[in-house]
């Protein structure tokens, strides 16, 4: 069906319709066009697909689903195939569902280790989270099911998401933040989410630069941009500068104002035509013949990727476990472990098995002790006296759920302290101690210095139990390596101890140093580096050689068959280092074999503010392979020839916080508004339904407090049960504004207050009522 002759046809009432959801997960249909409705579902690990009681934060039960690693993990495998396999299998069951769109996978770079949903991005690298992305979307999309990456843009913190305004240089947001996005369009996604937070005062959903400039213009984005569930602050603005759909479809009185708005000349058809033409193209696709799905498959898709992102930390001599030794495992996570993140994807799995299943499954005799719980409480009546008899010791420890999740972000490293006890308990008694963290983020790991061996498991989805143990008794062998970088403290970070922010704008004054290039330039001692991971190989290289832009270089295994991640990273004479290229490299054991790096000229873009656009540096740069970041085997100089000179990236430390208005807005929260009496009646009905001190759990209150005392008035009326609409809200703004003025002009006419106080005051009320006399 020819698009434009569509629109031709369709009243203005349905194209306002067309361009928000039905309800919750599914566009609207209008068969009167052959327009059928289309369901866009969560999914960066697996489909969340909600049939009965809907939300957006994992608080409700899902259909079972094939729950995967996940993205953290997947970005350790450094596996590209991997990833595009992945993306297929997803798309096949989605497809299975009668799912037409996966929300995912998330491209937001980890911008700081406590940020809340870590676990759901791929990595602090750009070109590392945009390859993994790209691939993943390739596979999803060849299944004729939608992807579509998120958060565009600049979404790095839970706290405050829906009002936070993320404030960067251009050069910063191309070259770290967007670029992953940049590289992830090229398996040309069917759409784009919008974040929920502002990038630089506008907010992401009606962002021109980003929508306009950045995806249409320069990356020739073709698809269409959805917002982020309840992210729209103003839909007239929206549609006129490149979001074509808004959802959910929840609040009734969004098509009446644009409607009002249309009359008012304040959009035209033609600007909500171009907002529809993207979204039409997705909801024309016809779909194809619907395949049983696999779940057999699926199954075994989600061992292969948690096998290969486990991370071996540290291994003295301890690992692999032998299968006559006796092994104590200590710790309620061996029956029941922490597999899937909190929030939007959280995955109600069909299966998912533990490391005890796997240990009794394969006849292995073992011991084993509860200990503590899922909260890390120690259980008194623990009997110690027979842990020395063991000759190993394996302690399951998670980062307990209610600590990590969308919607909030983590305060601190820290496990629970009794992580610490337990482990000194037991160290007292055996010092063979192999510690297995499950968690979806880096932790501190300073209660298991005297370990003697550790593994990262991030969170491993449906068969993780399976390939730990594979791992641990050297059935399989480790391949994979850290996508960030693990500290040793947060003061080491650039925000040391100043995340998360609780400011409303957020200055991204580091620039691009983020993550390992930040440690690296300031030359600050990290636990493990990024790239790092061991495994039961030995590869050793020599014979590097650097001839016509190929590296080539000769790789051996003397120990147990495996695969290795070379990686080639580029610096330059400021000591900025970034990586541009990684290679996986398998042997056998006892085997040899020849491998090569290109440069490309790529490697050398860095984007020019002047010229607005990226361009090929011209000078010095140092290349470097390594095994890890802080690893060099090999290295030499490269002199780029380009478009322009090479430009220095320093931090932005010039970026400033626009003046705040005094105010009341459609983006005051509750908690701005709750002590003004006209607004006490709306605050206490909204307490009813998000109190937090009626929350079943931790995560729940947290969930609560954050709906009372950041969400924004709008979000009230156009995602949550409200008792107000968006005409209400805007009254009730008007009314707060009005009263607000009338109580500051009696304050001022008070004979009590000080100059200084007379002062503030009167450019409180001119700022409100727009007015110097008085």
């Amino acid at each position: 069906m020819d698009i434009d002759e569509l629109l031709k046809k369709m009243t203005i009432e349905d194209k306002i319709a067309l361009t928000m959801g039905k309800n919750f997960w599914y566009t609207l249909d209008l068969k009167k066009y052959g327009i059928e409705s289309k369901m866009l579902t969560d999914g960066p690990h697996g489909i969340r697909k909600q049939v009965s009681k809907c939300d957006h934060l994992g608080l409700n039960d899902s259909q079972r689903a094939i729950s995967y690693p996940c993205e953290a993990a997947l970005a350790s495998t450094y596996d590209l195939n991997l990833a595009y396999r992945l993306g297929h299998m997803m798309g096949k069951e989605a497809s299975y569902l009668d799912v037409d769109m996966i929300l995912g996978p998330g491209l937001n770079i980890k911008r700081h280790p406590l940020a809340g949903r870590n676990f759901e991005y791929f990595s602090e690298d750009p070109i590392l989270s945009g390859l993994m992305g790209k691939a993943l979307i390739k596979g999803i999309e060849e299944e004729n099911v939608g992807a579509c990456p998120k958060h565009f843009a600049l979404n790095s913190q839970e706290t405050k998401r829906l009002i936070s305004n993320s404030i960067s240089t251009k050069k910063t947001m191309r070259e770290l933040y967007l670029r992953p996005f940049e590289i992830a369009i090229e398996s040309h996604p069917e759409a784009i989410m919008a974040a929920y937070n502002k990038v630089n005062n506008e907010y992401a959903a009606e962002n021109a630069y980003l929508l306009k400039e950045v995806l249409r213009d320069d990356l020739k984005f073709d698809g269409f941009v959805v917002s982020d569930w309840g992210g729209v602050s103003d839909p007239v603005l929206s549609l006129k500068n490149g979001l074509s759909l808004e959802m959910p479809g929840v609040d009734k009185t969004r098509n009446k104002w644009v409607y009002n708005a249309y009359k008012k000349k304040l959009i035209s058809e033609s600007e909500i035509d171009d907002a529809l033409r993207p979204l039409l193209k997705f909801l024309l696709k016809e779909k194809k013949p619907k395949e049983k799905f696999n779940y057999e498959d699926g199954i075994k898709m989600s061992y292969e990727v948690a096998l290969k992102s486990e991370i071996l930390l540290k291994n003295e001599n301890i690992l692999p476990l032998n299968k006559k030794e006796k092994v104590l495992f200590v710790g309620s996570y061996l029956k029941e472990p922490r597999f899937t993140g909190n929030g939007s994807s959280k995955v109600n799995p069909v299966v998912v098995d533990s490391l005890y299943e796997a240990l009794i499954s394969n006849k292995i005799q073992f011991g084993y002790k509860k200990f503590y719980n899922s909260s890390a409480e120690f259980i008194s009546n623990t009997k110690l006296s027979d842990i020395k008899d063991y000759d190993k010791v394996v302690m399951m420890v998670a980062l307990p759920s209610e600590l990590e999740s969308e919607g909030y972000d983590r305060e601190s490293l820290a496990l629970p302290l009794g992580y610490k006890e337990a482990f000194d308990k037991i160290y007292k008694e055996n010092q063979n101690i192999v510690v297995i963290i499950q968690s979806g983020s880096i932790v501190d790991l300073s209660y298991f210095k005297e370990a003697k061996g550790i593994v990262f498991s991030y969170l491993l989805g449906s068969k993780g139990g399976k390939a730990t143990y594979d791992l641990l008794y050297g059935n399989k062998n480790f391949e994979g390596r850290l996508a960030e970088t693990y500290v040793n403290d947060i003061s080491d970070t650039y925000l040391k101890d100043k995340f998360p922010i609780k400011d409303k704008n957020v200055l991204y004054t580091e620039g691009v140093y983020v993550g390992y290039p930040y440690y690296f330039k300031e030359n600050i001692d990290v636990l493990y580096p990024f790239g790092y991971g061991l495994s039961y190989s030995r590869f050793n290289y020599s014979n590097f050689k650097y001839e016509n832009d190929i590296i080539s270089f000769e790789a051996s295994n003397d120990l147990k068959s495996g695969v290795d991640t070379l990686f080639l990273f580029v610096k330059d004479k400021n000591n900025y280092i970034r990586l541009k290229d990684f290679k996986k490299i398998s042997l056998a054991s006892l085997k040899t074999g020849k491998f090569e790096f290109k440069i490309e000229k790529k490697f050398f873009k860095s984007y020019d503010e002047k010229l607005n656009k990226f361009v090929v540096s011209s000078g010095e740069f140092e290349i470097i392979i390594g095994k890890n970041v802080n690893d060099k085997l090999f290295s030499f100089n490269y002199q780029s020839v380009g478009e322009e000179n090479y430009q220095f990236k320093e931090y932005d430390l010039s970026l400033k916080a626009p003046k705040e208005e005094n105010k009341y807005t459609i983006n005051s929260t509750m908690a701005d508004i709750k002590d003004n009496h006209l607004a006490r009646i709306i605050y206490k009905k909204l307490l009813e339904l998000n109190d937090p001190d009626k929350a079943e759990t931790l995560m729940h209150k947290r969930m609560a407090l954050t709906a009372i005392e950041d969400n924004p008035l709008r979000f009230y009326a156009m995602y949550n049960p409200s008792p107000i609409d968006r005409f209400k809200v805007e009254a009730l703004i008007e009314k707060l504004n009005k009263n607000e003025l009338k109580a500051l002009k009696y304050r001022f006419s008070s004979k009590l207050l000080k100059k200084d106080e007379k002062e503030k005051i009167k450019k409180a009320i001119d700022e409100i009522d727009g007015k110097e006399d008085l």
